[in-house]
């Protein structure tokens, strides 16, 4: 199977003018399949950055009672890992009472049941909300309600969530295993990146932003935002041109 599947993909390299991939984990992947590198084109997931904008950012003086972070996703915690993130959030709340925060999660799934029951024992009913599915439309004023989107999933090629909430202008902590993740996220920058699957380096990034000021978290927003624009549909339209014009010539 795998020679006649290699004979395959090898006619397939040979034929076709230009292959879009998405993002640097999917160039990666190409170049691991032996495409002619000259025929690679990064084209990521685009994100409609006119729908997905901030609210505004927080003013520096103003003072916020609680540290709200959020996620959304699919309930099955062998891909998303909401269940290591709810362990982050408890080791949060042991080792820094000081810290007043909440996490939101959005979505539905088969682990509904095991989660709610995780939040009940590890004593975090007050600080983790799972506010179930959320139509499409209403995920802009998810986004904009929250100051930290985590995404922890142990896989994921090139999650649209974490775009789309930076595009809104949200700082994310997101996991290794996330390619939008490690293709968009510059440590320190506009967010972290913490091992897939480590539930103690998880919650050391979640504590460094916990730590952060007001003002440090919204310039950290201000990147997201920025790192967005970069790759709105404008990049996608120039794209498919250049590969149009440079084929017709």
């Amino acid at each position: 199977k795998q020679w006649i599947r290699k004979k395959i993909l090898d006619k397939v390299f040979k034929n076709v003018y230009r292959f879009l991939v998405t993002g640097k984990p999917g160039v990666e992947r190409s170049l691991q399949l032996g495409i002619d590198p000259q025929r690679i084109v990064n084209f990521p997931f685009a994100t409609n950055t006119n729908f997905f904008i901030p609210l505004s950012f927080k003013q520096t003086g103003e003072v916020r009672s609680k540290l709200t972070f959020l996620s959304s996703g699919r309930l099955d915690n062998a891909h998303k890992a909401f269940d290591l993130a709810i362990q982050a959030f408890e080791l949060l709340k042991k080792n820094h009472p000081d810290l007043s925060f909440q996490y939101f999660i959005a979505g539905d799934g088969p682990d509904k049941g095991i989660l709610t029951h995780l939040i009940q024992q590890k004593n975090l009913s007050q600080e983790v909300i799972l506010k179930g599915w959320l139509e499409p439309i209403d995920l802009l004023d998810f986004y904009r309600s929250g100051d930290v989107f985590l995404h922890p999933s142990n896989f994921d090629p090139f999650p649209n969530a974490v775009l789309e909430a930076m595009s809104c202008g949200l700082p994310v902590i997101g996991s290794s295993g996330a390619g939008s993740v490690i293709d968009r996220i510059s440590e320190g920058e506009n967010g972290y990146i913490h091992q897939q699957g480590n539930v103690e380096e998880m919650y050391h990034k979640l504590l460094l932003i916990a730590k952060l000021s007001l003002e440090e978290r919204n310039k950290m927003g201000i990147k997201s935002r920025e790192t967005a624009l970069k790759w709105d549909i404008s990049y996608h339209k120039g794209v498919i041109k250049d590969i149009v014009e440079h084929y017709q010539s």
